[in-house]
This record gives structure tokens, C-alpha cells and sequence, in this order.
């Protein structure tokens, strides 16, 4: 700033730039300058030794080591705070020879205990020798044998002798009572007889453990005159009452019981049936009964004549008061006799050349019928006698379908001609005859000659897809990826765990008119118990929790011809998992060699993935994978192994391994693996 005519600075310009390696100062023309620096410096990462400057920066000499000898622990760097030994649960060797099984815990190796000298009898004691070997000495003392049902095992001459039965009885006679697995007393509900105490109860029986009865106890002596009860003291019980009863004679009424038996009300029955046509009578064992009579009678009805006594019943014969009319209704009045109208009702009047006869008026008649049966082919006319008839003509027509020519009648119908000729003699167009379109179509082929340059995707479709090559192509470019493996149930839902699919790229000199076969794989999906959970195109079944192997996705010279095969993408093998939820990744498919499958820290195999000349090796409890196709095993907890060029192996309670892809049919080629979902 001016001051007195002189310009002053107040303070130096900062020129630090914050880096140890450079000298910074100010030019008083040039202002700051920063000039590297031989200082000694840091860079910041505590994994690094020997930092100094170079050039202005902070460069390291190289990294620390951070192996402390020790096998339990994971040695690692962080860059933050330096080294890092973590203990790890590995297998290790304490140097023992008398122990086995050894395993880090804590950050220390140890054995857990003198487990190779364990003959797995409760009565010898198992040494082990300074010289590593086994003495197994007989010793006293208690055991348990083999059997849970037994008590006070002891051992006896270094072996285990049983002791006495174990009782189970819970004292209900509606259980079987034995000795179950892990020596429980389970008492299983039976069936058969049993006494609830009760006697008024009868068939008592046993039903889910329990004696319950079928009925209560029939106390019915058989008498109407007694109240018939059940005391659960004494049984059953008869006491006299006063109800209505039968004295068994059908000719009294009014019967009651008295002291225990049936008295007579002292009333008749009275026996009128007011038909004339029988006589009223009763009888002690029967009740009344009306025995029939013969003669002249008269049932009250004009309709009917000539009217006799016939079974116990007045009647004659029925008056006749049809007049051979249909189009009357005839009846007869009980009182006022026979009866004429006419009706509407459906009729025929003999004439088949009408048609909805109905009667009006009191006479038939009908509609004229149209012969007509829509046929240009025929002639139609009507004879009263057969209705219609048809003659067959000889002529051209039109059968409607614009796609043939020179149409004919032939036995009463239009028959086609022949085709229609669509061919615009053009190599680049599809020529074809759509009767709904009203004739020919010419649709271009997509990438024929000028328009030959393109892409042409193929996606999954569980088939065999073709693809001719067009016209003046005579090179394409192929990409191809392999189909995801199925992911697997955990016990609260499903893992997407299943190995993804692999890329293979390449270049294959083609000819037109050439026909390619393209196989898109499918992807693997969760097992669930014996239903295919298969890729399409090679992968490999899947049992219940794992997931079946994703398909190679191919293309090929021949339908049906694995060698035809000259690019192939890997598909990915199937994940699995188990409860609590651990999932087991399938292995990825695609490279040269597809990817292993996961087993977790697991004790199972998990398979192996396929290479350029052999399937994946199998799993646990599984099987390798082959030429072409995943390993499989639809049994219980399996996941399938991957499609490809060779399939990867399935495995039991692990993952699944990735197949293999193939690019010895192209050039400019290229594979990886994993990458596709």
C-alpha cells in the first residue's frame, strides 16, 4: 500500500503448499516457487517402509511385513494403524503326537486331547504312550450300553454290560407304555376294550389314550307301563307309571297303565269310512277293517257312466269328448260335461314346405320354408312331400381366399384352386400370401445385401432357435452369456446365491444361406423337492433347499450335436444353504474353466468347475459334472453344477460349480467369467 508517497508491503506473500517434499519460497519478481526437497517425509500408510522424497513427491521403498510366526492368527496390514493379527479357528499341529484334531483357539494351537488312542469304550482306559503307541487297560465302573432302555450298565471284563429292563408303565389301559429312542418312556395311545366304572355306560372302548363309552346302558325292560332309569349305584331301575298304552285289542281306545300293566279305557272304535263301496267292521287283533262289496253305485260324475262297485271303489267308464281336432282343446266338467275351444298350441299341418305350423282358429298352418343353404354351388327348391332339396352345380366361383386361383364347384361346395403365385423374384424379400391381408406380402430380409449390417439378439426361450445367414454377410460378430444358477432357501426365505453366468466373444467366417442353431441357456431356480429345477440347455437338477445349475448358452452347426458347438458361455453353478440361514454361492461359469461352488466354513465338498477337457469334480454325495452338461442329484439338499462346454459337479450341502466356455470355432475370441444374471 502507498504510504508518504512510498509504496509499502505489510507482510510476506504465504507460499507453503502444505507438501514436505518441495522447498517453497517467494521471487520477488516471480512470486512463489516450489523446488523438490531431499527431506525425509511420510506418505501417510502405515503399511509402507523406507518413505523418502523423489522428484517432490513422497514415495515408498516398499511394504512392512507383518508374519509373526504365529499360524492362528491372519496377518494383514491396515493402512491407517499397521499391522493386524487376527486369531483364526484354523487347523494347525501343536507337535503332539498324542493328540489329534488340532485346531487354533484363542490365537494357540492345541489338540483336543488323546483322541487317537479312543477305542470308544466307556470301559478300558485309553493310553497314550511316549512312543505314540495305544494301551487300552479294562477298567471298573458304570457304562451305558447300546440300549437307552436298560439301567445300571456296568462294565465287566473291559466291556459293557447291560443291565435291567426299564419300566415304563403309566397305569392307563388305553396306552401301549415301552421305552422309545434315547431310552424315553413314550406311552402310545392303543385301542381295545376298557371299564370306565360307570354302569350305566356299555362298550366302552379306548380312544386317544382315554377309555370312553360307546353308549349309555339300555335299561328298557320291554314294558310300556314302567319308567325305565339308571342309577349310577345300582344300575338300572323299573318304576311303574300311569301313560297311555295298548291293551292289544285294536277295538278299544283310551288304554292307560295302572300298577304297572295296561288297562282298558273301555271305549269302541268307531269304524265308518262313508264309502258305499265296502262294509265297516272291526276286529281285535286288526282294528277296523272295511271288506269290499260288490253292485251298482253312483261316484257323482258326469264324465264317467255305466258306474259299479270295483276293489272298494265307485267309478265307470270315461266319457269320450275328443272331437280329432288338434287345434281344439277337449275336456269334460264333472258337472257340466264335454267341453270345445280352440288353442294356439304347435301343430303339423303335412305340409313340409312350411314351417312354425301353429294353430289359429281352429286350424293348422305354417310359414313358407326358404331353401336356401348358402352354397353358390347349388341349386335350392322345396317339395312339399321331403321339403328342401339341393342340386350340385358345375361352375367357377370364388372360395374367398384371395391367396388361389381358378376356383371350381365340386360336390355342392367352392373347392380351391391353386395356389396363388407370390414370387417377385427378389433374393432380399420374404414372399408370402396372407388371406386376411387380401393377397401377396413381400417383407424385407433384415441384414440382406445393403442392409446387411446389424444385430440380431436371441433371448431365452427354453427351444432350439435357427438363424439363416442373409445375403452378402459373410462374417459375424458373436457375444453369448451363460444363464445364472438358482439360488436356495435359507430357513426364513430365499438366498440369491446362485453363481452367475459367463461371456465368451468371437469372430466366425460364415456363407450365406448357412443355418445356425442358437441355444439360449435358461436359468437355474430354487429346488423344492423333487420337482427339475434345471437350466435349460445342460444344467444340472437340484434337490430341495439348493438350486439347480444355470444352462450354456451355445451356438451350433447341428441340432442335437454337442461337437457341433463352436463358442459356448458357461452357465453358472446352483447355490445352497441350511438352517440357520447359510448360504453356499454357486460357482461362476464362463472362462476356461468354470468356478468352484462355496461350502461356508462348513464340513462339506462343495464341486468343482469344469475345464476345457473335463466336467467339474463332484461334490459331496454328488456327481461330476460331463461333456456338456452340470452334474445332478434331485435328492435332498443338492445344487445342481452348470451348463457349458464340459459342466461343473453338483454337491450336497455346498455350492454347485460353474461350466466351462469354449471359443475354439471362432477367432478374435474371448471368455470370462461371472458377469451375467
Amino acid at each position: 500500500a502507498c504510504s508518504e508517497g512510498t509504496c509499502v508491503s505489510d507482510g510476506m506473500l504465504a507460499c507453503d503448499d502444505q507438501n514436505p517434499c518441495t522447498v517453497d519460497l517467494c521471487d520477488m519478481e516471480l512470486g512463489c516457487m516450489h523446488g523438490p526437497s531431499p527431506s525425509p517425509c511420510t506418505d501417510g500408510n502405515a503399511c509402507t517402509a523406507g518413505d523418502s522424497c523423489q522428484g517432490g513427491e513422497c514415495v515408498a521403498e516398499g511394504s512392512i511385513v507383518c508374519d509373526d510366526g504365529n499360524p492362528c492368527t491372519t496377518d494383514s496390514c491396515n493402512s491407517q494403524v499397521g499391522c493386524l493379527h487376527t486369531v483364526n479357528d484354523g487347523p494347525c499341529d501343536d507337535n503332539n503326537a498324542c493328540t489329534t484334531g488340532d485346531a487354533c483357539q484363542g490365537g494357540v494351537c492345541s489338540g483336543e486331547g488323546s483322541l487317537l488312542c479312543d477305542d470308544a469304550n466307556p470301559c478300558t482306559m485309553d493310553i497314550c504312550e511316549a512312543d505314540g503307541g495305544c494301551a487300552h487297560e479294562p477298567m471298573p465302573g458304570g457304562c451305558l450300553d447300546d440300549d437307552p432302555c436298560t439301567v445300571g450298565d456296568s462294565c465287566v471284563n473291559g466291556s459293557c454290560v447291560a443291565g435291567d429292563a426299564m419300566v415304563c408303565d403309566d397305569g392307563n389301559p388305553c396306552t401301549s407304555d415301552s421305552c422309545g429312542p434315547g431310552g424315553q418312556c413314550q406311552f402310545i395311545p392303543s385301542d381295545g376294550d376298557c371299564d370306565d366304572g360307570n354302569p350305566c355306560t356299555q362298550g366302552d372302548h379306548c380312544e386317544l389314550g382315554a377309555c370312553k363309552a360307546a353308549v349309555m346302558t339300555d335299561c328298557d325292560d320291554g314294558e310300556i307301563c314302567t319308567q325305565d332309569w339308571c342309577d349310577l349305584e345300582s344300575g338300572c331301575n323299573h318304576t311303574p307309571n300311569a301313560a297311555p298304552c295298548n291293551d292289544g285289542n285294536a277295538c278299544t281306545v283310551g288304554d292307560v297303565c295302572t300298577a304297572g300293566q295296561c288297562v282298558s279305557g273301555g271305549q269302541e272304535l268307531g269304524c265308518s269310512d262313508s264309502n258305499p263301496c265296502t262294509e265297516d267292521a272291526c276286529e281285535p287283533l286288526t282294528g277296523c277293517v272295511y271288506p269290499h262289496i260288490d253292485g251298482p253305485c253312483d261316484d257323482g260324475d258326469v264324465c264317467t257312466t255305466q258306474d259299479a262297485c270295483a276293489q272298494g271303489s265307485c267309478g265307470g267308464d270315461v266319457v269320450s269328448c275328443d272331437d280329432g281336432n288338434p287345434c281344439t282343446t277337449d275336456s269334460c266338467d264333472s258337472v257340466e260335461g264335454c267341453s270345445t275351444l280352440p288353442n294356439s298350441l304347435p301343430c303339423n299341418d303335412g305340409d313340409a314346405c312350411t314351417s312354425q305350423d301353429t294353430c289359429n282358429g281352429g286350424a293348422c298352418g305354417g310359414d313358407a320354408v326358404v331353401c336356401n343353404d348358402g352354397e353358390g354351388c347349388t341349386e335350392d327348391y322345396c317339395d312339399p312331400a321331403t321339403g328342401c332339396q339341393t342340386n350340385n352345380l358345375q361352375s367357377p366361383c370364388d372360395d374367398g381366399n384371395p391367396c388361389t386361383t381358378n376356383d371350381a364347384c365340386g360336390g355342392g361346395t367352392c373347392q380351391p384352386g391353386d395356389d396363388l403365385n407370390c414370387d417377385d423374384g427378389d433374393s432380399c424379400t420374404t414372399d408370402s400370401c396372407s388371406p386376411a391381408s387380401g393377397g401377396c406380402i413381400h417383407e424385407d430380409i433384415a441384414n440382406c445385401c445393403e442392409n446387411a449390417v446389424g444385430q440380431v439378439d436371441f433371448s431365452y426361450s427354453g427351444s432350439v432357435q435357427q438363424w439363416t445367414v442373409p445375403e452378402c454377410v459373410s462374417s459375424i460378430s458373436l457375444t453369448v452369456r451363460g444363464a445364472e444358477g438358482g439360488g436356495s432357501a435359507g430357513c426364513s426365505g430365499a438366498e440369491q446365491d446362485g453363481g452367475q453366468g459367463g461371456v465368451a466373444t468371437g469372430v466366425r467366417a460364415v456363407s450365406p444361406g448357412e443355418v445356425l442353431f442358437i441355444y439360449v441357456g435358461g436359468a437355474g431356480s430354487q429346488g423344492s423337492g423333487g420337482a427339475n429345477n434345471t437350466g435349460w440347455n445342460g444344467g444340472g437338477d437340484a434337490g430341495q433347499y439348493g438350486g439347480g445349475g444355470g444352462g450354456g448358452t451355445d451356438v451350433r452347426t447341428v441340432v442335437g450335436d454337442l461337437n457341433s458347438r463352436f463358442i459356448v458361455a458357461g452357465g453358472g453353478g446352483g447355490g445352497n444353504t441350511g438352517c440357520p440361514n447359510h448360504a453356499f454361492s454357486g460357482g461362476t461359469g464362463g472362462g476356461s474353466t468354470g468356478g468352484s461352488g462355496d461350502n461356508g466354513t462348513q464340513n462339506w465338498t462343495p464341486a468343482g468347475g469344469a475345464s476345457q477337457s473335463a466336467g467339474g469334480s463332484a461334490g459331496s454325495n454328488c456327481s461330476a459334472g460331463t461333456f456338456g452338461a452340470g452334474g445332478n442329484n434331485g435328492a435332498y439338499h443338492m445344487a445342481g453344477g452348470g451348463g457349458g462346454w464340459y459342466g461343473g459337479g453338483c454337491a450336497y450341502a455346498a455350492g454347485g460349480g460353474g461350466g466351462s466356455g469354449y471359443t475354439g470355432g471362432v477367432t478374435q475370441a474371448s471368455m470370462s467369467n461371472g458377469g451375467v444374471t
